[in-house]
């Protein structure tokens, strides 16, 4: 209790104490656009660590999976052997371009993992990850656009497996019209094309965001801001 009082109606008021007349200082807000480039930041790096771990072992055991695969059952032995000689197939194309796809496949899980740490090292508002994310975000971009190429070869050729396969099967039922076997072919291109499309959008659109999310960070305002939250002085 302080030493001074005073009397208001007969009701004894404590005079503040010096401590409570300073006001704690307001938490430094985080810039609202730098909210949101972690946030992108955040689900691209989760989710494109689960799909670079899945492709990385899916690289590694494809060989062994299949070859402990069985046909289902009640298929035609003719159905069968078309089915095995495209698998065969499959695993060639896979095989042709390992040495290109596994080190891409591994350098993206490495490049998730960083982007992950630099992401929430950026949410603290720490200089030093501020600086990281941008390299981050700068690889991230090269990385993707060299890595849909080698993807884009696989899935045409893997397509045009899939299509001759989808022939033999049309042809091999008794009494089976032409004209389906052409539709069965005109949908597997349709859908090859529609997928091919998906896959170019979605690398430029992530090649837009890493682009713009590194310059973004390396505004001279923002570096001030992350510099004073740093320093605990005003930007």
């Amino acid at each position: 209790m302080s030493d001074s009082t005073a009397v208001d109606g007969g009701i004894f008021e404590e005079s503040p104490s010096d401590d409570e007349l300073e006001s704690p200082l307001p938490p430094r807000a985080r810039p609202k656009g730098v909210e949101i480039v972690c946030i992108v930041a955040f689900i691209l790096g989760g989710s494109g660590l689960l799909v670079s771990a899945t492709g990385l072992a899916s690289s590694v055991f494809a060989r062994k999976f299949q070859t402990t695969m069985a046909g289902p059952a009640g298929v035609p032995p003719e159905l069968q052997q078309a089915q095995a000689e495209m698998n065969a197939q499959v695993m060639e194309i896979v095989e042709r371009y390992r040495w290109i796809s596994l080190p891409l496949i591994s350098l993206k899980l490495a490049v998730e993992v960083a982007l992950l740490l630099a992401t929430v090292r950026t949410w603290r508002l720490q200089e030093r990850g501020r600086k990281l994310l941008i390299r981050v975000l700068w690889i991230a971009l090269v990385l993707e656009t060299l890595q849909v190429f080698p993807g884009i070869v696989i899935q045409i050729e893997t397509q045009a497996v899939t299509r001759e396969f989808m022939q033999k099967i049309m042809t091999s039922r008794p009494g089976a019209p032409q004209q389906a076997s052409q539709v069965a072919t005109k949908l597997v291109q349709g859908l090859a094309v529609v997928s091919l499309v998906i896959a170019i959008g979605w690398m430029v659109l992530k090649d837009l965001y890493y682009g713009l999310a590194a310059r973004y960070l390396a505004r001279p305002e923002i570096a001030a801001q992350f510099r004073a939250a740093e320093s605990g002085e005003p930007a």
